[in-house]
Order: C-alpha cells, then structure tokens, then sequence
C-alpha cells in the first residue's frame, strides 16, 4: 500500500475503480508489482486549486487525502483523474464555464472541471448544493467515446 494511504482511502479507491470499469473501455485493476497507472499520495499546497493532477502521457495520477471532504469526493478525484489518463476531457456543466470543455454537452458529470461540494446561486437568488457525480454519467460516457475515437483514428 502507498506510505501515507490508510485501510479507507484503500477501499475507496478500489470502489473507484469498480465505478470506471462500468464505462465498458479498459479494464482498472489495483495491483501491487508492475502496474500500468499508479494512483500516488501527494501534498498539495492549496486544495482549493489543486487536489489532484495528472500530466497527459505520465503513468501517475496524484491525489491529497487531505483535499478531500468526505469518501464520495475522494473517489470522484480518483475517477476524475482516471479519466483524463484515458483521455477524456473536462465536461462542463454550462457553456459559460471557463475551461477548455469536451464537445459532447454540458451538464454534471463525473469529469466536471470542479469536483468540489459547492454552494451555488439560482437566478432567484435560492442556494442550491450540488456535488460532481461519483458514478460516471451518460455524459462520462460519450466523452469515453470520443476520446477513444479520437485515439483510433
């Protein structure tokens, strides 16, 4: 088990991957040895920019226990950033979002650019709280697809 992890973020990130593997591409395993990606522990400075990363073409995603509230946004980040290793790109959840957004649509998702619990405003001025989904979505999926035939191509 990676130094820093404990028993809980263990079996958070193998639901995790239980979750991903639901997008019918490839297959995650957690293993211990030669591995394909390595999920590692990583100090962030600021968890309100950055509490996970991945850099296109590394075989190492990071993620900050730390930054994480609770277990379902744990594994969020988890699968977030399992996803950009299979090259699926943010999905935005409005067209005014500033990101650069995947062309598949908007709206919640599992690769959200934010992944944080959130305090949000309606045009009325009512709260609402609205957290990135932890199970990828219909919209996940599509990106799936796109960059899988983005990558065949």
């Amino acid at each position: 088990m990676e130094a820093g992890w404990d028993r809980a973020h263990q079996r958070w990130i193998e639901s995790s991957i239980a979750s991903m593997n639901r997008l019918k591409g490839p297959t995650f395993r957690l293993a211990f040895g030669r591995v394909d990606v390595v999920v590692r522990r990583w100090l962030a400075i600021d968890c309100t920019k950055m509490a996970a990363y991945y850099s296109t073409g590394a075989t190492e995603i990071f993620l900050d226990p730390r930054c994480a509230e609770d277990e379902l946004q744990f594994r969020t980040l988890t699968q977030h950033e399992l996803g950009h290793f299979m090259g699926m790109m943010h999905i935005c959840r409005t067209p005014h979002e500033r990101a650069i957004c995947s062309t598949v649509g908007f709206g919640e998702a599992m690769m959200n650019p934010n992944t944080v619990l959130e305090t949000m405003f309606d045009i009325n001025g009512r709260d609402f709280t609205h957290r990135t989904p932890y199970e990828p979505t219909w919209l996940d999926q599509q990106e799936f697809l796109r960059a899988t035939r983005a990558r065949i191509r």
